[in-house]
């Protein structure tokens, strides 16, 4: 169901961020001092700095990782609760629009198969024309999400 389905990724994508945050903030000696981190190390002097608002910004932009984000909290000693948040806020406008259109795929399949092309490059179009919808999507969020938080 669309509910469960929204639910289950909702999760699977808190708990991955919440393991990453708590691992590198308990591990963080250890973790320094191998090369993947380096990133996350330069990152996570930033991430310092920065308020609620500003994190849910780059969370909600999928301009990093959620992985580097994560990892540069955790390094940072960011706190749960705001980081929490900030996961939570950021990844459900994202999970509504991909149920939508996966839901509405079959317009698209049925739209590209009226100019006679085969059926896996109407599947490989469809999945090009939601993934594009999702990114414009996106970016228009973005947009006004920074205009109703100045």
């Amino acid at each position: 169901s669309i509910a469960g389905g929204l639910i289950a990724s909702l999760l699977g994508g808190f708990l991955a961020n919440i393991t990453l945050y708590l691992l590198a903030r308990f591990s963080s000696l250890k973790l320094k001092r191998f090369n993947l981190f380096k990133k996350a190390i330069i990152f996570s002097k930033f991430i310092k700095k920065l308020s609620f608002q500003e994190l849910y910004m780059v969370r909600q932009s999928s301009l990093l990782p959620s992985k580097l984000t994560s990892i540069s909290c955790g390094f940072a000693v960011y706190p749960i609760k705001y980081f929490c948040l900030s996961i939570i806020f950021a990844s459900i406008p994202c999970q509504f629009i991909y149920i939508y259109l996966a839901n509405n795929i079959d317009y698209l399949l049925s739209l590209f198969s009226k100019f006679d092309v085969n059926l896996s490059s109407s599947y490989a179009l469809s999945i090009l024309t939601v993934c594009s919808i999702v990114f414009l999507l996106a970016k228009l969020l973005r947009r006004l999400s920074t205009r109703i938080l100045k």
